[in-house]
């Protein structure tokens, strides 16, 4: 990794593999350096312009529903930012 680069995963499935999978069988992994895209969009909420954008419905990644459901929240957050009405129906895999 490049001093200062902070790897972002844009596949919820990629940042889930990166932070709970490979350090199991890499020691030293570098986990809490990758991050969520979900969690840089969030930080920068304040910075989006909303627009008059509507109703959207979020689907969830079933695996990132499991094992990081706060990124349905996040998600719903940034969206809201953008000016959407955001629903979250109850779903499985």
């Amino acid at each position: 990794m490049t001093a200062g680069a902070v790897p972002v995963a844009i596949e919820p499935a990629t940042a889930l593999l990166h932070q709970h999978e490979y350090p199991n069988v890499v020691p030293g992994y570098p986990a809490l350096e990758v991050r969520h895209l979900v969690d840089m969009l969030a930080e920068r909420a304040d910075r989006i312009e909303p627009t008059n954008a509507g109703p959207i419905t979020l689907l969830g990644h079933c695996t990132e529903r499991a094992t990081r459901p706060e990124s349905l929240a996040a998600w719903s957050a940034v969206l809201e930012a953008s000016g959407y009405e955001v629903a979250v129906p109850d779903l499985g895999c």
